[in-house]
């Protein structure tokens, strides 16, 4: 069913406990994965200036023939400026995801099942993977950008976010536009939410995260959000074997 809407409508609304196949969210392994997001560098990359994104990245590669999936080799990250105008155009060294993160069963076991599933949506047999562990911070005088360049492209073939968690947060309005830029979909992404789209087909973006309680100087909105394209097909793809 969720295949079919994809292929249909660009998007598709799925659970991390559906990719999963059981009740992972109320484990012990679950709450030890998304208290990796409490380990996240400041972005240096942030042309606007700001301060509010953290942010982890590294690179995989998925046979699906086998379910082997690759950590590739470490390497900066970029995108040309038609893409991202705000933050293209420059190589950006962020830190890798920690080993101890993706030796995580359940981290290892959504990008297998995911890549398996879009796999069959999109007749491929191996893809490269994208994935980024981000945090968005708000507090009293800032408003924190999920998406800080705007309605856009990610210049993949599928891009995925899972959610993580939100705390003494409101805002992060995640819309999936179509080809016409008309709105497709709507939706707040809240813990273990799987929102999957069509990149070549559609654009999204997310509204500003701002502060829900005042008296409180903090908060924050988690996700991870993994990209699926292979290299022959993606070339503005900063490429790494």
């Amino acid at each position: 069913m969720h295949s079919q809407q994809l292929r249909k409508e660009g998007l598709a609304l799925l659970t991390f406990d559906e990719v999963l196949g059981g009740n992972f969210l109320g484990r012990s392994e679950w709450q030890d994965f998304i208290h990796t997001w409490n380990d996240l560098p400041t972005d240096r990359y942030m042309k606007d200036g700001g301060t509010y994104r953290e942010r982890r990245f590294s690179r995989f590669h998925l046979d699906i023939q086998s379910n082997k999936l690759r950590q590739k080799e470490h390497a900066p990250y970029s995108q040309p400026e038609y893409l991202n105008p705000l933050n293209g155009g420059i190589l950006r060294h962020f830190d890798p995801i920690k080993s101890s993160t993706v030796s995580i069963g359940i981290f290892r076991d959504f990008l297998v099942n995911m890549g398996n599933f879009l796999g069959k949506a999109d007749n491929k047999i191996e893809w490269d993977i994208n994935v980024y562990q981000n945090r968005t911070r708000a507090s009293s005088d800032t408003k924190g950008k999920p998406v800080p360049e705007g309605m856009h492209r990610d210049g993949v073939s599928f891009s995925v976010l899972l959610g993580i968690g939100r705390e003494n947060v409101n805002g992060a309005v995640s819309t999936i536009f179509d080809d016409d830029k008309e709105p497709l979909h709507t939706c707040t992404i809240v813990e273990g939410d799987v929102l999957v789209f069509n990149d070549e087909i559609t654009y999204h973006d997310t509204t500003e995260v701002e502060l829900s309680d005042s008296d409180i100087n903090n908060g924050t909105r988690d996700v991870m959000v993994i990209e699926f394209y292979t290299s022959l097909v993606n070339k503005n793809q900063y490429y790494v074997k």
